[in-house]
């Protein structure tokens, strides 16, 4: 338990006696009370006895708090064999019997409590025992028992939910029997295409628990689609008091794609925010619309297309189709187009091409294909100029979680006496074999500068192209090192411990030995930390370590 848990605990009113007698048995504070013990062994039989009462009552308290909170019951306790649910008949049991044959009774009571302004339950445990001599052993004069009592916390979590449905409307044929669910949807027979999505709480929380509902919605890269507050509940559909709202995509095949789902529910008192539940859906309501915007540049033997690509999340490739004369058109081989721009080589000088391009989405083995986007033709070049342009000098700007390039714009050869038509644009080749189309300013000396979001190391090469499509020299590889920025992790304890953290990989990136705080720069990340202080040890605690000092965890023992 860290620090800021007990302190919301010492907040709630309880008096300072029964707080003290609550650290005292929690702690197993046996420092204040071993001198006392050793003079009462030393002094007679009836204090040993006594004491070996209370050393029974503090180690059922201590098993206690190891204990499921649920399971923390009177009835339990009393048990003198496991049941189903009930494992710990040996640990606990209305008696001890010491080896001499002395037997110990043990009685339990478990009251249970409310705090009603911090939402927090507690129960009140109390161990009563007493003794009674063996057949061979008189019964010892004095006070025959010794009881002790403890209060053992839960701390509310918030609401819990336990499931979210997604449920289409009558009208529709909605398949959901498969993960993520899948929506097929035919907007032309089924009309418009209605989700909704409700919560289902764990049965605990009642309706007086929660106050309000939140609900997000994230389409294809993390596009919010759905934002929503709900503070009433309704029946939907015949099952009554639950949490829903309504989402209504696009079905023409512009938003087909993966979408993510979450929702949380807030307390009524304390605003505390429960568990966060996820489901994700797959859309499919037709083929993607089709590409437009498709340019083409003509080199000597080149051509440079680009266009505007098919606003469909779920667009996996593109398919450029090329004819020339009386040629029917045909799909030009060997291509898988990722990126709304192609590169078509070893054409023929002074011939006019014609292009289109279609987009394919991600379902099914083939996928739907979208129309044919408007076509356009060009003509290659009949010019001398075979020359290859400089190939451009490029560096590496380190940035957090991007690659950033930079160079020089630079400027096409002289074929003779005749100046070039100059630079068209930039390719840039990536070491998995994806590459990107970046135009040229055409201003030499100017900084051209490309960048993209990665999450892991890459390396990559730029070469110019000019007018007449013809290509320079690849750059020297510039290696891109994925970086995350650091930030200060302080750890504390109100006592001295050890602290030992690590990474997501199980590796030691730190620790420190017999300190009350530690603090160490870490990079970003998921981190585990564990403290140890003597024979106890706490964690390890999960850490998303960012620039955020309350993900930090504060030790207590």
């Amino acid at each position: 338990m860290n620090t800021s848990v007990r302190a919301r605990h010492a907040e709630r009113g309880f008096s300072f006696v029964e707080l003290l007698v609550t650290v005292i048995i929690a702690g197993i504070a046996f420092a204040a009370m071993v001198p006392l013990f050793v003079q009462a062994t030393q002094a007679n039989a009836a204090d040993k006895v006594r004491t070996t009462a209370v050393n029974i009552a503090q180690d059922r308290i201590e098993k206690m708090r190891q204990l499921d909170y649920d399971l923390i019951m009177a009835d339990n306790f009393n048990l003198t064999a496991n049941t189903a649910t009930w494992l710990y008949a040996a640990e606990f049991g209305p008696t001890w019997t010491t080896s001499a044959g002395r037997v110990y009774d043990i009685g339990y009571t478990v009251d249970e409590l409310t705090d009603a302004a911090n939402k927090n339950l507690y129960k009140r445990v109390t161990v009563a025992v007493t003794w009674k001599g063996a057949a061979s052993q008189p019964s010892i004069d004095g006070a025959a028992g010794v009881t002790l009592r403890t209060f053992i916390y839960q701390q509310y979590a918030g609401p819990q939910i336990v499931d979210l449905y997604l449920v289409s409307p009558v009208g529709g044929t909605v398949d959901m029997s498969t993960a993520p669910y899948a929506i097929t949807w035919d907007a032309a027979t089924m009309g418009t295409l209605t989700i909704r999505l409700a919560t289902v709480l764990n049965p605990a929380d009642d309706n007086v628990n929660v106050k309000y509902v939140t609900f997000t919605g994230y389409g294809a890269g993390s596009v919010p689609v759905l934002s929503e507050e709900v503070d009433a509940r309704e029946t939907l559909y015949g099952v009554p008091a639950r949490f829903g709202v309504s989402w209504l995509p696009a079905t023409d095949g512009s938003a087909d794609g993966i979408y993510r789902f979450e929702t949380t529910a807030y307390s009524s008192v304390g605003g505390y925010a429960g568990n966060t539940y996820v489901e994700e859906l797959r859309l499919e309501s037709g083929p993607p619309p089709k590409p437009t915007g498709l340019h083409a540049g003509a080199g000597l033997t080149k051509v440079d297309l680009t266009w505007v690509g098919s606003p469909a999340a779920d667009v996996v490739k593109y398919e450029v189709w090329r004819s020339s004369g009386a040629d029917a058109p045909a799909r030009v081989d060997g291509n898988l187009v990722t990126q709304p721009a192609f590169h078509d080589t070893n054409l023929s000088t002074g011939i006019a091409y014609t292009y289109y391009v279609v987009a394919v989405d991600g379902d099914g083995i083939d996928g739907n294909r979208s129309l044919d986007s408007p076509s356009v033709t060009v003509t290659t070049r009949a010019s001398s100029d075979t020359t290859s342009p400089p190939t451009p000098a490029v560096t590496s700007v380190p940035t957090f979680r991007k690659a950033v390039l930079t160079w020089m714009d630079v400027a096409d050869a002289l074929v003779g006496t005749d100046p070039t038509s100059g630079i068209r644009g930039y390719w840039v080749y990536r070491d998995d074999g994806v590459k990107y189309l970046r135009a040229s300013p055409k201003i030499p000396g100017q900084a051209v500068n490309w960048s993209e979001d990665i999450t892991e190391n890459h390396s990559y090469q730029v070469t110019s192209i000019d007018v007449d499509g013809n290509e320079s020299v690849r750059s020297t590889t510039v290696t891109v090192a994925f970086t995350v920025p650091s930030h200060l992790m302080i750890l504390s304890s109100n006592k001295r411990c050890d602290f030992v953290v690590r990474d997501s990989l199980g590796n030691t990136v730190g620790s420190k030995s017999n300190v009350l705080s530690y603090q160490l720069t870490l990079p970003e990340g998921t981190y585990h930390v564990t403290a140890k202080q003597g024979n106890q040890t706490q964690g390890p605690e999960v850490v998303e370590h960012d620039s955020d000092p309350e993900n930090v965890p504060a030790f207590s023992f």
